[in-house]
């Protein structure tokens, strides 16, 4: 836990510019000490836990149902402006030994007040016209297709408008 405890806050640390305190339980420095015992184990100069600095306070937005959906998503709400990142990117590998729920990738955003745009945003999303256009041979094609199932007849230019 140790070893995990330092390479983050060391990371962080040089992330932040800020010189970082990495408690040790066996020593008798009663910073050290509350270092130690501080949940994360490390603690900046002041005194204040790292991973509390508000500069890297976040909001989970929502959970994706898989990778590449969560990547549209998190490229659609940077494209309109939005600080938005992805989190949980490889833990789908770990499903089975986790809780399912638990492994799905998220959308979290970096600022609170982009939080209703960034929800209106996704919504907008969800709710956005399926292009639908049917085929001479009579198939009706939905979705983002260009070419038809059936017979392989591309989608004429006026049905795209």
């Amino acid at each position: 836990m140790a070893f995990w405890a330092t390479a983050i806050a060391s990371a962080f640390g040089r992330l932040l510019h800020d010189e970082v305190i990495v408690g040790r339980s066996d020593s008798r420095d009663p910073l050290d000490a509350a270092v130690a015992s501080h949940p994360f184990g490390c603690l900046n100069q002041a005194g204040s836990c790292l991973f509390s600095h508000p500069t890297l306070r976040m909001l989970k937005l929502t959970q994706a149902p898989n990778i590449a959906i969560a990547t549209l998503w998190v490229d659609f709400l940077r494209g309109a402006g939005v600080d938005a990142s992805l989190q949980r990117y490889y833990l789908g590998a770990a499903a089975g030994h986790l809780p399912p729920d638990q492994c799905l990738p998220e959308i979290w955003i970096q600022h609170d007040e982009q939080e209703q745009r960034a929800r209106t945003l996704l919504a907008e999303l969800a709710e956005a016209p399926q292009r639908c256009w049917r085929c001479a041979c009579g198939e009706q094609v939905e979705g983002g297709f260009e070419q038809c199932w059936q017979c392989g007849r591309w989608m004429p230019p006026a049905a795209g408008a």
